[in-house]
């Protein structure tokens, strides 16, 4: 069995026999991981190697009895091919949820602090494992600002232009070139938080349920960063309808508090509301502008979203609207310019003239 991975690469799953004199059977299946670029990575030279990395390198030699990741049986790096070979413990295809449910979604938040907790403050030791993605926070780390000016430009070519223009203003296009500016002064005050190891594609095909223990999947983007942070790519999923199988009032705040209360209550971690509220704030206005640009690109320009499904354009403009008004729901650009307590960051989005 066969499947195509998200970022790039293949899974594979094999049925294993063994014969009747084997001394010691082994499992009854295998999953085999091929890590190949990915073109939205392609300034990110540890992407293909990093999840062998935080394999080999003891990443998850402290994981608590509530957190876990598959075993990996073997790892094989083919530079020549510029390729990554882990054959990995299969926990079951039937683990893993496409869509969550509410009861899902914060069982698997209370997962997710398992990790936090367990690198919270350890600054220094992630600093030595170099091979961690180097900015805990935005996923495609602002290189994307040429790219994005190449989309726009292969959608004025595109056949459906005019079409396309109606729901890629110009106003929409400017604000995400904006977004990308405002990149290096939102880092420090993200820097100021609370600070711990992120998996940072925390949904759910990279989430498996077996018994009471939660499986992560997937560490191709880990990294430091603060746990606010955690929340952006499930909450910009959820409102394009992709992870969620109802839709949940005030998730923003849901998400925001159920986190909080695990790390501050469960693991009795010194952060504050505020803390966790605040990185999910000033990361979400980074992941947007990201997010934003992935669905052009793989959109208009690829044909897709995902593997296996289609775009519409009236598709897009609901995600686009959706998305937007989840910016209106965290402050975004208003609570940024008013009550971030950075100068730095009033003084250049006041520079910019970032409006919605």
């Amino acid at each position: 069995m066969a499947g195509q991975g998200y970022g790039g690469g293949d899974i594979w799953r094999f049925r294993l026999e063994y014969s009747q004199d084997t001394q010691r059977a082994g499992p009854p299946s295998t999953v085999l991981k091929i890590v190949r670029p990915s073109p939205l990575m392609r300034s990110d030279s540890g992407y293909v190697v990093r999840e062998a990395h935080c394999y080999a390198d003891g990443l998850f030699d402290q994981l608590t009895p509530v957190l876990s990741v598959p075993k990996a049986y073997h790892i094989t790096v083919e530079p020549s091919q510029d390729e990554c070979w882990i054959w990995l413990e299969d926990v079951g295809e039937h683990a893993f949820q496409r869509m969550w449910t509410l009861p899902t979604l914060e069982k698997a938040m209370r997962g997710i602090a398992h990790l936090h907790a367990q690198w919270w403050e350890r600054t220094a030791e992630l600093e030595r494992l170099s091979f961690l993605f180097p900015r805990g926070l935005a996923l495609y780390q602002g290189h994307y600002t040429e790219q994005f000016k190449k989309v726009f430009a292969a959608m004025d070519s595109h056949r459906e232009a005019a079409a396309i223009s109606k729901v890629y203003t110009a106003e929409r296009r400017d604000l995400l070139l904006k977004l990308q500016d405002i990149e290096d002064v939102v880092y420090p005050e993200l820097d100021g938080l609370p600070q711990t190891l992120l998996h940072q594609d925390f949904i759910p095909p990279n989430v498996a349920f077996v018994d009471e223990r939660m499986t992560l999947i997937d560490w191709a983007y880990a990294g430091p960063g603060t746990p606010g942070a955690e929340l952006c790519v499930v909450s910009f999923l959820a409102d394009m309808d992709l992870v969620l199988e109802d839709t949940i009032p005030n998730l923003d705040e849901l998400l925001v508090e159920t986190l909080w209360q695990a790390l501050r209550k469960e693991h009795t971690l010194p952060i504050r509301f505020a803390d966790v509220q605040r990185g999910y704030q000033l990361s979400y206005v980074l992941r947007t502008s990201s997010l934003f640009t992935l669905a052009a690109f793989m959109g208009f320009l690829l044909g897709h979203t995902v593997p296996g499904e289609r775009l519409e354009l009236s598709n897009v403009e609901g995600w686009l609207q959706r998305s937007e008004a989840v910016q209106e729901r965290v402050g975004f650009p208003g609570n940024l310019s008013e009550q971030g307590p950075n100068a730095s960051v009033k003084s250049q989005l006041k520079r910019f003239h970032v409006s919605c």
